[in-house]
């Protein structure tokens, strides 16, 4: 109960259900909110207490007739049965596509389930406390299951310890991992839920079959051993390109899922929500100038991270990004133009407020911004212009030493490579050999 009490919390804006929704319409004692003009969802009725809005067997129509109009019940909506505790069965038709969050927590009379084969989606804590619910039938449509969904029910408690699964998702991790845990996911897995494999320590390696096309948020949340992260190629979703060690959602290439060994390649524009939240064995991340968008919490309680460059291609920074990160002390901000960038609440905060030996290190002549700007300065104890583009062996000098840096990178060398993109491209070539001769050649005394 301690991590569900944490997570409710981090999350607080997206798991409060939103119970102030009046319902559009009732018939034969069940209520429907209108999801467009040819579907609705089931509801509640009163606001403020569910528990006796439904009771007995409910039999739900795929389709309801109201004021001349016909429409099909694809949802069962948010709260729809929540503490509907004398609610003994449901019958579900073939036209539900999602369940929807809280949408039967706390039904203890619930005993057995039959979910159709259209459902596609189950929301958080969806069944969260139905203790008297032992059996349900989850059928292989479903691929995508959130946080908590099954929570403190007798059918979830009454599963063996190891990898529970829920249908053909990956529900939820049982019991204790054995240390240096290696895992490949069944054949034909078709998700990982939400919080998996939050808090497996023992982890230290997952294969994910091409299989899977849903992969929940924070699925690895907490998992500091893990240094191996890969999906079998061919599947028509997620990638593992470059050996990275890390899940992308190939269409946007959004990095979803990292570890402690992740290589962020070059074609990846987006850190995601979560990414590597938690992860306390990640110790150093390059984050490339390909990147424009770092989410929400994507670095959060990343306690051994010590330093990070973010380069000038961001142009978001969204909340809690690097909060509770209490190793960080260094980072390099290669970010031109403060106006261009736009900053979330708390992305560097730290709960004690205590940021002594945290420095800021910026480009020259850009320091007077950063120490002007409200999302900055409050979270460093220094910000120092000791930036230069260019500078590729971090010797504070730009000079022909860089320029054979750069070739070095080029051919397969080690050297930063933020400072190795002078021309700012998103790749380290011939250009940025030249680009930097410019520099050096326009320098005064040339």
């Amino acid at each position: 109960m301690k991590q569900l009490f944490r997570f409710s919390i981090l999350l607080l804006a997206l798991l409060l259900p939103a119970l102030a929704t009046a319902h559009d319409f009732k018939v034969d004692s069940i209520y429907y909110n209108r999801i467009n003009d040819n579907e609705v969802e089931v509801t509640y009725g009163q606001i403020f207490d569910h528990r006796y809005q439904y009771h007995g067997a409910v039999t739900i129509p795929a389709t309801v007739t109201y004021d001349g109009t016909t429409y099909s019940v694809t949802s069962i909506g948010e709260g729809a049965f929540l503490r509907c505790t004398r609610l003994t069965s449901v019958d579900i038709p073939n036209s539900v596509t999602e369940i929807d969050d809280y949408a039967f927590e706390e039904c203890t009379g619930l005993t057995s389930l039959v979910i159709p084969n259209s459902v596609t989606k189950i929301g958080r804590q969806a069944f969260m406390d139905c203790t008297g619910l032992t059996s349900i039938d989850i059928p292989n449509s479903v691929t995508a299951i959130s946080s908590y969904a099954f929570y403190n029910t007798a059918w979830y408690d009454n599963q063996p310890d190891g990898l529970v699964y829920a249908g053909m998702v990956a529900y939820k991790y049982k019991g204790t991992m054995p240390s240096g845990t290696n895992m490949t996911l069944k054949e034909g897995t078709l998700g990982i839920a939400i919080c998996a494999f939050m808090e497996c320590t023992g982890l230290t390696s997952i294969v994910i079959p091409n299989s899977v096309t849903e992969v929940g948020v924070l699925a690895f949340m907490d998992c500091p051993g893990l240094t191996s992260l890969v999906v079998e190629s061919g599947n028509p979703r997620y990638d593992s390109r470059n050996n990275c060690n890390a899940i992308i959602e190939t269409a946007s290439n959004t990095l979803i899922a990292g570890c402690k060994n992740t290589m962020i390649p070059n074609s990846v524009t987006e850190i995601g929500y979560g990414a590597f939240m938690d992860c306390t064995g990640l110790t150093s991340i390059v984050i490339p100038n390909s990147i424009t968008k770092i989410g929400e919490l994507a670095f959060q309680g990343c306690t051994g991270l010590t330093s990070v460059d973010i380069p000038n291609s961001v142009t978001e920074i969204n909340d809690f990004a690097f909060y509770e990160c209490t190793g960080l002390t260094d980072v390099y901000c290669y970010i031109a133009d403060l106006s261009s960038v736009s900053t979330g609440n708390n992305r560097f905060e730290l709960d004690n407020g205590d940021y002594s030996g945290r420095t800021l290190h910026v480009l020259w002549g850009t320091a007077d911004a950063y120490r002007g700007n409200k999302n900055w300065y409050p979270y460093f104890e220094r910000i120092v212009e000791d930036i230069f583009m260019g500078d590729v062996n971090g010797d504070l000098e730009v000079n022909i030493a860089d320029v054979n840096a750069v070739i070095n990178m080029i051919l397969g060398g080690n050297g930063s490579t933020i400072a190795a993109d002078v021309n700012d491209d998103g790749e380290i070539n011939i250009a940025d050999v030249n680009a930097l001769i410019d520099i050096i050649l326009s320098a005064p005394g040339n």
